[in-house]
């Protein structure tokens, strides 16, 4: 069989059929006979004439055509017809009596994503009263190093066609899809013999995002501008940045850093590994916590409960919050009055407490206790020790000798014995809490000395503790000047300045330029 290039084009005008291929063009016994293809093949078209007295037959018209027809593709309805007007007629024009059939392109190649690509689109979902969480409108999904997030299918074949000749046309190929990937998307051929697409994996961890038409993993979310309705609250295995504020009732869950551009307004923020950085302030409520693995850094924090894993960084104040840091407190430009500050290495402040004598604390101590989980052990523990003194006074002279109880007459008898029990389960409460502290201390840093230095002043008013000991000033003290805190001698010291921010500001640049 002789190949055609495919077309897709369709001629029904006479003269359009004429300018094509002629196949057979004869004459016999008065009879003229002629015919051609369409120019795009597929049909072929028959013109007959009959010269006066001529007589035309079905057997003559099928011998002359058969010749270079096959006859399994001629219409011999439709020949019959044509003898039949014959008849009466001299001429039949453009009768159709073989049709074939066009190509059929491939189908294109295709991906299908098996991840949600980041889409600022919200998906909002009512539960069953109709109420909608604006909070959570599931923007993207999160991705892990070498989790499959596609397959990419490729073009099909196609379907040849055939001329009205019965020769072969071949199909288009169908396109291949221009996917662009960057190397965060792994493209890997099979994995099976009986499928065909190939697979997409990530290399690393973040969310799948089309960047000037590139497909790439992102390990940093970027928020264009407040953290609000239009984006909801962030739950993200990578970092995150937000170019202006987030607004209240609005969270940030991340693995790795978080990065605010403007306030923080009642809202919490939380870094597995991460360091949070608010480029404003931080405006917090009762129960708006900022967690991190890492540093914070902020302008000003306001009523805010911060606690992370490294060093505090306040440039201007930190006013009636709890700040828990497990290494130092570098406010060396700040003022920090009100609320409570725990640090397990040391703090540099350039005023702490303010002229009203508002009262303030400090504790030193160390990096476990500067945890909210021993904070809440702590609470547990002198609330059943509180219940405790509560059932004793209650027992009277039976706390001690519990035997007599039996003397007495219900239902007084069943009162006391029920004070027991409890007695007895608030006690092995206290035992529990107690071991749970005494295993988290074991885990604390060994620090021989902690610091706290002044730069400016310390007002009265001002509560340092550190383990039973307790250092406070009767009326201002300027500085500059430190105060020690010595392990070994269990007191405190005071002493020349130290200035222990600029250590810790030598080491963190150290740290990034190696990393």
């Amino acid at each position: 069989m002789t190949s055609l290039s495919p077309t897709s084009k369709n001629y029904e005008h006479p003269s359009e059929c004429m300018a094509a291929d002629t196949v057979i063009e004869e004459q016999r016994d008065g009879i003229s006979i002629r015919a051609y293809l369409s120019e795009d093949k597929l049909k072929l078209y028959l013109d007959v004439k009959r010269e006066p007295g001529a007589a035309a037959s079905l057997v003559a018209l099928t011998d002359v055509l058969s010749s270079r027809i096959p006859k399994e593709l001629l219409a011999f309805g439709v020949l019959r017809d044509v003898v039949k007007s014959l008849e009466k007629d001299t001429e039949v024009l453009k009768r159709r009596i073989a049709s074939g059939s066009a190509p059929q392109p491939g189908r294109d190649g295709k991906l299908l994503l098996l991840v949600k690509k980041l889409h600022f689109q919200p998906e909002m979902k009512a539960d069953s009263k109709g109420k909608v969480d604006m909070t959570s409108l599931h923007l993207f999904e999160n991705i892990r190093e070498g989790q499959i997030i596609g397959r990419l299918y490729p073009p099909g074949e196609g379907t040849p066609g055939r001329t009205a000749l019965g020769e072969e046309i071949p199909a288009a190929e169908g396109a291949v899809h221009g996917v662009v990937l960057d190397e965060s998307i792994h493209r890997e051929p099979p994995d099976r013999e009986d499928v065909r697409y190939e697979i997409l994996r990530a290399t690393r961890n973040g969310l799948l995002e089309e960047r000037n038409g590139t497909l790439q993993i992102n390990e940093e979310l970027s928020i264009s501008g407040d953290l609000d309705h239009r984006f909801g609250s962030i739950d993200f295995i990578g970092g995150v940045r937000v170019a202006g504020d987030v607004q209240p009732g609005f969270s940030i869950r991340a693995e790795k850093n978080i990065t605010v551009h403007g306030n923080v307004y009642q809202s919490s923020l939380s870094s597995k590994s991460g360091d949070i950085r608010v480029d404003g302030i931080v405006f917090g409520e009762e129960n708006d916590r900022i967690v991190g693995g890492g540093d914070f850094f902020a302008r000003s924090v306001s009523e805010a409960y911060i606690e992370v894993l490294g060093n505090v960084w306040i440039t201007e104040e930190a006013r009636n919050s709890t700040v828990r840091s497990g290494k130092a407190i570098c406010a060396r430009t700040a003022q920090a009055f009100g609320g409570k500050i725990l640090c397990a290495v040391g703090m540099e402040i350039g005023y702490l407490g303010n002229d009203t004598e508002l009262s303030s604390e400090v504790i030193l101590s160390s990096d476990v206790e500067t945890t909210s989980e021993y904070a809440l052990i702590e609470v547990a523990l002198q609330n059943h020790l509180k219940a405790l003194s509560l059932i004793e006074s209650h027992l009277g002279p039976y706390s001690t000798n519990s035997d007599r109880i039996q003397l007495l007459k219900s239902p007084l008898r069943e009162k006391m014995e029920q004070l027991l029990s409890k007695r007895v389960s608030v006690a092995n409460g206290v035992a529990a809490l107690e071991e749970k502290k005494r295993q988290l201390l074991k885990g604390m840093s060994d620090i021989e000395s902690r610091v706290l230095s002044v730069v400016e002043t310390l007002y009265p008013g001002v509560q340092i503790h550190a383990a039973e000991h307790q250092f406070s000033a009767g009326e201002p003290l300027q500085g500059p000047f430190s105060l020690l805190w010595k392990l070994q001698e269990n007191t405190f010291e005071k002493s020349e300045y130290v200035p222990i921010q600029e250590g810790i500001e030598r080491e963190r640049r150290e740290n990034e330029e190696e990393s």
